[in-house]
């Protein structure tokens, strides 16, 4: 339980929401039924036809808390024992559970009430066991699966935050102006994480599974990304900002055991020469060279620092070469249909290539 409750932990939890129903003044009752959040409103019905799928949610074990329940016979029914809990205990953690989550409250799932949650007291009204504060923070707060950048304020998806900080980034490395229409209410520091921007607060790893290197960090707005796609800048995935391991301290230890990486050796790329710098400053520039990335124009430009058109011939650019692609054979059509009359070329049409049977006669 330690483990669960510490607030950079990892664990999440994937299960369902019980339908409490008011058994007197002070109690309230579990029967067995479970929300359901893509149901056609309809009480009872909606409830108990819904599939299991859309009973599922998923959260983080950062804003859950264990609660203790009683196993005990029902008031209207004494031979059928039903969970209890006691409406005091409910109105506590409502507020201790918002003082506990609310730095994390991005990480709350968002549903659409039912007819039975948020709950009701008996004969509807106004909801109960809901704390004002948290109600009004998650409604002025992003939608779900989206942060405010600590940097500038703005409102990201989670997926897409790696980029959007990546270019707050870059322009304090390169000393170039910062794209972001608003005023930076927080400036870029050393050796920022890659997810937050925001330095000495969060941790980088990696995990080595069965095909590919996975990113592990406890950066409250962490998300998991292609990190061998992230290694080359492309419009929709501009940042090539990603964990990679210093080969200068992994060879200054002993081989190391089992999947995970030691973060100690693992850093952002962006920080990279920062840390060459500090903790390798004597190591061969060829050396250096191998796990040091420098920064593409491409890369520039599609993070918005820099103006102009993508090189094509930057190595792994597909989508610069394919935009080139385009332009080209635009030109040439344009090229082939501007003759008129005689001077007017044909163009052959591409002859058979087929590979000739055996023993067939031409």
């Amino acid at each position: 339980m330690r483990e669960i409750s510490n607030p950079t932990t990892n664990i999440h939890f994937v299960g369902q929401v019980l339908t409490l129903t008011q058994e007197d003044a002070s109690t309230w009752i579990w029967t067995g039924e479970f929300e359901s959040f893509n149901a056609i409103d309809g009480g009872d019905a909606a409830n108990t036809s819904a599939s299991r799928k859309s009973t599922l949610i998923e959260l983080s074990a950062q804003v859950t808390q264990a609660v203790k329940a009683t196993l005990a016979p029902q008031l209207s029914d004494p031979t059928c024992f039903v969970w209890k809990f006691k409406s005091g205990s409910l109105s506590s953690l409502t507020e201790l559970m918002w003082a506990r989550v609310k730095e994390n409250q991005h990480l709350i799932p968002v549903r659409t009430p039912t007819p039975t949650f948020p709950l009701r007291a008996s004969g509807g009204g106004e909801y109960i066991f809901t704390s004002e504060e948290g109600t009004a923070a998650l409604e002025m707060g992003p939608q779900q699966g989206c942060a405010n950048c600590f940097c500038c304020d703005a409102e990201v998806s989670l997926k897409k935050m790696r980029d959007h900080i990546g270019t707050h980034i870059l322009a304090k490395m390169l000393s170039l102006p910062d794209p972001s229409p608003k005023k930076l209410k927080m400036q870029v520091g050393k050796s920022p994480c890659g997810f937050c921007g925001r330095t000495g607060t969060c941790k980088i790893g990696l995990r080595k599974t069965r095909n590919a290197l996975r990113a592990e960090s406890d950066c409250r707005l962490f998300s998991q990304f292609n990190i061998a796609s992230a290694a080359v800048s492309t419009k929709s995935g501009p940042s090539t900002n990603r964990p990679v391991i210093c080969k200068i301290c992994e060879a200054n230890r002993p081989p190391q055991r089992g999947n995970n990486i030691d973060d100690d050796i693992v850093f952002w790329s962006y920080n990279m020469q920062e840390h060459l710098a500090a903790k390798h400053p004597d190591a061969p520039i060829s050396a250096k060279d191998d796990i040091s990335d420098s920064v593409s124009r491409n890369e520039r430009i599609y993070c918005g620092l820099e103006k102009g058109k993508p090189d094509a011939k930057e190595k792994g650019d597909s989508e610069a070469k394919e935009t080139a692609g385009k332009e080209t054979a635009g030109k040439e059509t344009a090229g082939q249909s501007s003759g008129k009359g005689k001077g007017k070329k044909r163009i052959a049409e591409p002859a058979d290539v087929r590979p000739k049977k055996k023993g067939r006669k031409e």
